[in-house]
């Protein structure tokens, strides 16, 4: 017990507030005279603790907290790995975005904005890469050099706007014939184009270059301002060979260049064969 007395005074009660809990002894002392005391058996009392006051209670309230930081923990940990992989999702979606972008820019770099043929650099690739590949494996490579009769005049005649209408209309007539031989197509410059033909010799790209003389006459463009004919024409220089180490594709070009010029220079309208012919020797 706590060991005190406490004077109950004449209202005979005895309050103790809060105790402890704990077992405790209750005795009663009274007297007449403030002389003599006389006792009551004691009265054993058990003050039980609250609940949040046992031992187990307490173990019970660190390992809650213990769990609760643990699951505050693992959502954090949770959150952050869904923040880490949205974050990876879109830089792999911007990085699939910036290679198509760069890949589009690459092809239109290869691209004649105008016609959607090759251009003269997506040309030039081209050919470097058919003559090494020619050459490797023994098999011819042509080449057609194409320009459109009297240009300048249908220009001057018909205006900018259906000069350019011209060109797109020869190279649907280029594509049209080429697609299915596999063909390149190019606008080369202006209104020159260029077809580059793996694995032709020069029998069948003289065949091809007639087709697409007869071709672009029979679209039937008119050309009012052409001495040559009622409609748009095409001059068509024709060279081939099998590549070699005593051959280059540069020289290849200039041969069917200059046949271009002798068809031109005969009437134009024609198609004219590179003489002599490339050398072949492998």
């Amino acid at each position: 017990g706590l060991g005190n007395w406490v004077d109950a005074g004449p209202r005979r009660e005895a309050f103790f507030p809060a105790l402890p809990h704990g077992e405790y002894e209750f005795v009663v002392a009274a007297s007449l005279d403030g002389q003599r005391w006389r006792e009551a058996a004691p009265l054993s009392i058990t003050v039980r603790p609250y609940v949040f006051q046992r031992p187990w209670f307490t173990v019970l309230v660190v390992m809650a907290a213990l769990a609760g930081a643990v699951m505050v923990m693992r959502l954090r940990t949770r959150q952050l790995r869904r923040q880490q992989s949205e974050m990876e999702r879109l830089v792999a979606e911007k990085t699939e975005e910036l290679r198509l972008a760069n890949d589009h820019l690459a092809r239109l770099s290869f691209v004649d904005s105008l016609t959607g043929l090759a251009n003269r650099r997506g040309f030039d690739q081209a050919l470097e890469h058919e003559w090494e590949r020619a050459r490797s494996s023994h098999t011819p490579l042509a080449l057609v050099v194409i320009d459109v009769d009297l240009f300048k005049e249908y220009n001057d005649t018909m205006g900018h706007p259906e000069g350019d209408n011209c060109l797109v209309a020869v190279a649907d007539v280029l594509l049209a014939a080429g697609s299915r031989g596999g063909y390149l197509m190019a606008r080369y410059g202006g209104e020159e184009f260029t077809v580059l033909m793996p694995g032709a010799d020069h029998a069948s790209a003289l065949d091809f270059a007639e087709t697409l003389r007869v071709a672009c006459e029979q679209r039937g463009i008119p050309h009012p301002s052409s001495s040559v004919a009622s409609v748009v024409t095409i001059s068509l220089g024709v060279a081939a060979c099998v590549p070699s180490h005593e051959t280059s594709s540069t020289a290849l070009l200039a041969r069917a260049d200059e046949a271009l010029y002798r068809a031109k220079r005969e009437g134009r309208n024609r198609v004219a064969s590179a003489e002599p012919p490339v050398p072949s020797r492998s």
